[in-house]
């Protein structure tokens, strides 16, 4: 959610629409194989907290610049979801449990970009994959308590409510993520995340130097769950 000064004010309507209609012929992706169970396999799937922020193919939300009143749709293109094993199995070692994973793969029709939020665990994770679940950066850990800290990920603060665009939202979580401390370099800069479990990230705040933070709040939206 990057805002181009030139760019002019756009409907969001025109944003959905364009970034819809790719989608009509293109079939979700799901792989939800899971390898044979043995006496010695371990799974771990999905917590119960974290499933209210699965979304399906065609969700979208719509944010606008808080200062320029740039918008941008971000769009779920495809899913996949499947199980990962934990460490890879050498020297005889039969391997890492099975851990179950759901990927959202996203694009911003402003910027034309594209990447996912990785779920497994109770926690989300931006551009998150891998043989192993290797890759991605933190970026949230649902039913955490404040101060709750992971690879440059915190929970910073929790409201019981939070207006943005005349939107009222209950029980949001505020999320800091610190650039320095990151495992996998995915924010360029120290950023504030704000999450609920009804629509899903509402709001972002990038701190881009002194005094200078670029806001995006949600407009609208439409998930599917």
């Amino acid at each position: 959610m990057v805002p181009k000064s030139t760019m002019k004010r756009i409907p969001s309507i025109i944003f959905i629409i364009l970034c819809l209609s790719f989608l009509a012929c293109k079939k979700e992706k799901k792989t939800t194989t899971e390898p044979a169970l043995k006496d010695s396999d371990k799974y771990y799937y999905l917590d119960a907290v974290i499933k209210p922020y699965l979304f399906k193919t065609g969700s979208y939300w719509v944010f606008e610049n808080d200062s320029t009143g740039v918008l941008d749709s971000v769009i779920v293109t495809s899913t996949q979801t499947g199980f990962y094993q934990t460490y890879p199995a050498v020297h005889g070692n039969p391997g890492g449990s099975h851990v179950e994973f759901y990927k959202m793969n996203l694009k911003s029709c402003l910027t034309n970009t594209y990447y996912n939020h990785y779920l497994a665990g109770n926690s989300i994770k931006l551009n998150g994959g891998g043989e192993y679940g290797e890759n991605g950066q933190s970026m949230y850990a649902a039913n955490s308590p404040v101060g709750t800290e992971f690879s440059g990920m915190s929970i910073d603060s929790k409201f019981s409510t939070l207006t943005l665009k005349n939107n009222h939202f209950t029980n949001v979580d505020k999320v800091k993520i610190i650039a320095a401390n990151q495992r996998k370099h995915e924010f360029t800069n120290d950023t504030y995340l704000y999450f609920t479990s009804a629509v899903g990230l509402i709001k972002k705040e990038t701190l881009l130097g002194l005094n200078n933070i670029e806001s995006w709040s949600i407009k609208r939206w439409h998930v599917i769950k």
